[in-house]
C-alpha cells in the first residue's frame, strides 16, 4: 500500500492547452495587432448549439467538432460522453478566449498566416492542404476562425499558470502503517517510552513503499499525499513533534513531522497546481457567465 498520490486526469482541453504552453510558462505576452474570429451578424438565423456571454457557437461547428472527435478517437458521435465532452471543450475554449481578449490580450494576424503556412508546407502544398481541411470537416474561414480562438485560449492559460508560484513550503514526515488501532496504540506507547521510530517502521509498517527507510515520506508539499486526513495532520504538527494515531482509508497511521521548508516545486506537483488553477478559473468564469445551452447531449 502506498500514501502517495496519483493524480487524477484533466478536461481533454486543458491537457492540450497546457502542452501547448509547454513544461514551463512563459512571461504574459504584450499585445498585438487584434486578430479576433469573424462571426456572422447577430440577427442572423443561423442554428446556435451554445452561446457564451451572447456570443454564438454555432450548430455546425458544434457537429464538426463531434466528427472530429470521431475521427480522432473512434468515438461514438450519439454518445452522451462525446456530446458532453465536445460542449464543455468549445465554452471552455470561448471562456478563455474571451478573458484573454478582456485582458487585452490578442494575436497577430501574421502568425496565423504563418501557423496555416507552416501546415501547408509539411503537408506537401495547397492542394494538400485543402484536401486536410475537408478531411477535418474545415473550411478555410472556420480553420482560422478555430487557430485564433484556440491561440487565444493558449495564451489565457500562460496568464493563468503564470500566477502560479514555483515555491511552496514542504513537510518532511514518517509514518508507520498499521493494520488495527490496538497495534497502533502500543507502537506509539514505545515510541513514547523511548524506541526507535524508523526501527519499528522497518518492522512493522505495511506500508512496503516507506518500510526500508523507517517510514520517512520525503518531502512534500500539500496535496501530496493520498490520504487529505493524514496529510492535514501532518500539517498540523511542529517540527519533531509526534502525533496522535490518525485512521485512513489504508489503516491506522502514527506520523511525525521531521521538518518544514520553503521549497521548489517538483514537475509534476507544480502541473497539478496549474492544472488546479486553470480548473479554478473556469469554474469561477462558468459561475458568471452568461450560458445558453441549445442542444441537448444524448438526444
Amino acid at each position: 500500500m502506498k500514501l502517495w498520490f496519483s493524480s487524477s486526469p484533466v478536461p481533454l482541453l486543458i491537457l492540450v492547452l497546457l502542452a501547448a504552453c509547454q513544461a514551463t510558462a512563459t512571461q504574459p505576452t504584450a499585445p498585438t495587432a487584434t486578430a479576433a474570429p469573424t462571426e456572422p451578424p447577430a440577427a442572423t438565423s443561423i442554428p446556435l448549439a451554445v452561446t457564451v456571454n451572447n456570443k454564438p457557437i454555432y450548430l455546425a461547428d458544434y457537429l464538426e467538432e463531434l466528427a472530429r472527435l470521431q475521427d480522432a478517437r473512434g468515438t461514438d458521435l450519439a454518445s452522451l460522453e462525446a456530446q458532453e465532452l465536445v460542449l464543455d471543450a468549445l465554452i471552455e475554449r470561448r471562456l478563455l478566449a474571451q478573458g484573454a481578449l478582456a485582458r487585452r490580450i490578442s494575436i497577430d494576424d501574421q502568425s496565423i498566416d504563418q501557423k496555416i503556412m507552416d501546415l501547408e508546407a509539411e503537408l506537401g502544398g495547397q492542394e494538400f492542404l485543402q484536401t486536410w481541411l475537408r478531411e477535418n470537416q474545415y473550411s478555410v474561414s472556420s480553420f482560422r476562425n478555430a487557430l485564433i480562438e484556440e491561440s487565444l485560449a493558449a495564451k489565457m492559460i500562460n496568464e493563468i499558470v503564470n500566477l502560479v508560484s514555483p515555491t511552496e513550503t514542504h513537510a518532511r514526515a514518517r509514518h508507520i502503517l498499521l493494520g488495527s488501532r490496538e497495534q497502533a496504540q502500543l507502537l506509539l506507547g514505545q515510541i513514547k517510552a523511548g524506541a526507535d521510530f524508523g526501527e519499528l517502521a522497518s518492522v512493522h509498517s505495511l506500508d512496503l513503499s516507506t518500510r526500508p527507510g523507517g517510514g520517512d515520506l520525503g518531502w512534500f508539499p500539500a496535496g501530496t499525499l493520498t490520504s487529505a486526513t493524514v496529510e492535514q495532520a501532518i500539517f498540523n504538527l511542529q517540527p519533531n513533534e509526534l502525533g496522535e494515531i490518525i485512521e485512513s482509508e489504508l489503516g491506522y497511521h502514527i506520523i511525525q513531522l521531521l521538518a518544514l521548508e520553503v521549497r521548489d516545486l517538483s514537475t509534476s506537483a507544480m502541473a497539478a497546481r496549474r492544472e488546479a488553477a486553470i480548473v479554478a478559473w473556469l469554474k469561477g468564469e462558468r459561475a458568471v457567465a452568461g450560458i445558453e445551452i441549445f442542444v441537448t447531449p444524448g438526444e
